[in-house]
């Protein structure tokens, strides 16, 4: 994203955090996870920055990453690559933690996309948002919203996956 949304970002959390200061009870730190990510989710949505998955061939690259290894390490359930951004639910397989899986999928993705799109590295951000599924209504929750999160995206610019 942009330097001056990041900053924009970053001040809004920095507001969330002063409004729930130190220690904060479990609640209040879901809280505040819960507005730093929608607020990151909306500045995502809305198209900001380089949007370098806006291009099929681009995201072909992404979706070939995801499934090389798939049945292998995870089984993917979902997934929703936006212009700017993607969204993810797998399955891990065996004892291979998520930040291992991750990292492979963003390192090799990330190098191949860049090197196609003549892109500056990195492409990812360093972080990424990780959730266990609790039961089967969170499940269909973030299901649901993988699949409802491009319905204001113009068709063409990105790419969804749901298993069946």
């Amino acid at each position: 994203m942009p330097t001056e949304v990041m900053m924009e970002y970053k001040k809004r959390v920095t507001d969330v955090e002063m409004r729930f200061p130190m220690p904060r009870t479990k609640e209040q730190q879901a809280e505040v996870d819960k507005i730093k990510h929608n607020t990151l989710e909306k500045y995502l949505d809305a198209g900001h920055g380089a949007c370098v998955l806006r291009e099929i061939r681009l995201r072909q690259l992404l979706v070939e990453t995801l499934t090389h290894n798939e049945g292998l390490d995870y089984e993917l359930i979902a997934y929703v690559i936006m212009p700017n951004h993607v969204h993810l639910l797998l399955a891990t397989i065996g004892d291979k933690p998520i930040q291992s899986i991750m990292n492979a999928i963003k390192r090799v993705s990330g190098h191949r996309i860049c090197k196609l799109a003549k892109h500056r590295a990195p492409l990812w951000q360093r972080e990424y948002y990780d959730r266990l599924i609790r039961n089967a209504q969170h499940y269909d929750d973030v299901v649901t919203y993988i699949i409802n999160n491009p319905k204001h995206c113009s068709p063409g610019t990105y790419t969804l996956y749901v298993r069946h």
